[in-house]
């Protein structure tokens, strides 16, 4: 009896004991599935044709947090989709929080997206040091997986918080929720700097985008024919600004500095044939309206087809470099043969100036362009009758 008694005791014991903490373990699994659930089903996919990352959905179905990791990239135009497989893509309106580094845009959507926003903690409750909040850390390459992961915070100001992880890093864009799943802050560096949601929704803070340009640069080698049956090969470099990613607005200059050629000069009053050494180089100048067409839309790599019509200007150059010498005898030509030669100041240097219309296209994949030019010389002024220029280089935007 006494053992028995003992038995039931014990049995009662821990009963105790194991019920309350299994029940918690299920409470915290369930809170934990809760999380997850939400963070999943607020997450979105920005991108520019050049870039793109994780967002999140928050207040509405109409409002995407997302951390700008190229701040230029605000001028292309944005568009989202939940991080799902074939979801459909919304275009965005992009306004600037300017206060963090790297700046947060906050992205109003044209058309509301078919996810669930998270909520959006009390203001009036602002983590404190050491408080126990929730993140999402992804797992490997691949950004539908993931796992919530808890996370405490170190520091605490104005402008932002900090969270620690126990292992590895946070991915900017990811959200920092409370224990009811709302969102307190977005995650805006890998070491955990996070910026609570008040202060990113806060119309005062934020800054519109303004006119969306972005500059344009290009480096190109060129190689240019004609029917002066001259080819040149030079440098070519583009210079301008891009509207909307679409309207381009080019100044290209080209500077050509070949080598020595040998020159005949015609007889002059006493003298007969002459040579001398002359340098030709030649400044290309060129004005270019261009409209570029998306062919293909990836992030890093997009694909471009520019149309482009302007005007080119030439200068050349005339240069002589040394002394002339001139025959001695008028029927004799130094050039095809040896003649008595007699010693002459070179003639003066020479400049003259040409100037058309030019059309061409232009291919581009990411930031390498393969371009080509024509120049008709029925409609410009002291041009070949027809020149062609092939251009293969690098541009940036």
């Amino acid at each position: 009896m006494v053992c028995r008694s003992l038995a039931l005791a014990l049995v009662a014991l821990l009963a105790t004991i194991l019920v309350p903490q299994d029940a918690a373990s299920q409470s915290q699994a369930a809170q934990l599935d809760a999380i997850h659930s939400a963070a999943r089903e607020s997450q979105v996919f920005c991108y520019t044709h050049f870039s793109g990352g994780i967002g999140v959905l928050v207040r509405d179905r109409r409002t995407v947090l997302f951390p700008l990791e190229m701040p230029i990239d605000a001028g292309r135009p944005y568009h989202c989709r939940l991080n799902r497989e074939g979801a459909p893509e919304v275009a965005a309106q992009v306004a600037i929080y300017r206060e963090a580094s790297p700046h947060v845009a906050v992205l109003t959507l044209h058309q509301e997206l078919d996810g669930t926003p998270l909520q959006l903690a009390s203001a009036e409750r602002r983590p404190f040091v050491g408080d126990r909040l929730w993140s999402i850390r992804f797992v490997g390459m691949d950004l539908n997986e993931f796992e919530v992961v808890e996370t405490l915070v170190n520091t605490v100001s104005t402008a932002d918080l900090s969270v620690a992880v126990s292992e590895n890093r946070l991915t900017p864009g990811t959200p920092v929720l409370d224990e009811t799943g709302a969102v307190s802050a977005l995650v805006v560096s890998s070491s955990g700097r996070a910026i609570p949601v008040s202060l990113l929704l806060d119309e005062t803070r934020l800054t519109p985008r303004g006119f969306p340009v972005m500059p344009l640069f290009g480096i190109f080698l060129s190689y240019l024919w004609n029917s002066d049956d001259r080819d040149r090969v030079f440098l070519d470099f583009d210079l301008g600004a891009v509207l909307w990613d679409q309207l381009v607005l080019a100044f290209r200059i080209g500077v050509d500095f070949p080598d020595e050629q040998r020159r005949v000069l015609p007889p002059s009053g006493m003298r007969g044939w002459g040579v001398v050494e002359m340098t030709d180089p030649v400044l290309f100048l060129g004005i270019e309206p261009r409209y570029r067409l998306l062919l293909h839309q990836t992030h890093g790599m997009p694909m471009y087809l520019e149309f482009l019509v302007g005007v080119q200007w030439e200068m050349r150059f005339s240069n002589p470099q040394g002394l002339a010498f001139y025959s001695m005898d008028a029927r004799c030509n130094p050039a095809a043969q040896a003649c008595p030669l007699m010693v002459a100041p070179p003639p003066p240097q020479e400049v003259d100036h040409g100037v058309g219309p030019t059309v061409g296209i232009s291919y581009r994949v990411g930031g390498m362009a393969l371009t080509y030019h024509y120049t008709p010389g029925a409609l410009s002024y002291d041009m070949p009758d027809h020149s062609h220029r092939i251009s293969l280089g690098f541009t940036m935007f």
